[in-house]
């Protein structure tokens, strides 16, 4: 997949995909992390948040960017730059299982 003059492989489309879901453990936390990093806010709105589960989400969320790279080209290059950027997993300590879903999201970035 070309997006923005750069080749994006479907199983990196699939590893962002599982990386979000590790990543940000709610449905809302997922939801403020896509509006404050895309530019297209508009997208946002167009999502189904309730209820599909969050990997539904995010792979809606991300199919969408990649069926329409006229308009989301940069906003699918946004969350990439972010996720493979990550280093602070501490927003996971709160929840039951901390340790082994920081180690997950982890291996999922």
């Amino acid at each position: 997949m070309n997006v923005t003059g750069k080749t994006i492989s479907p199983a990196a489309i699939n590893a962002l995909k599982n990386a979000l879901t590790h990543i940000y453990w709610t449905k809302d936390d997922l939801r403020r992390f896509v509006y404050n990093t895309i530019t297209n806010k508009a997208m946002v709105s167009t999502i189904d948040w309730v209820t599909p589960k969050k990997y539904e989400i995010a792979s809606t969320l991300i199919d969408r960017m990649c069926s329409r790279q006229d308009m989301f080209g940069s906003d699918l290059i946004a969350p990439f730059e972010q996720v493979i950027n990550f280093n602070d997993f501490s927003h996971l300590k709160r929840w039951d299982d901390a340790e082994l879903k920081i180690q997950r999201a982890k291996e999922a970035v």
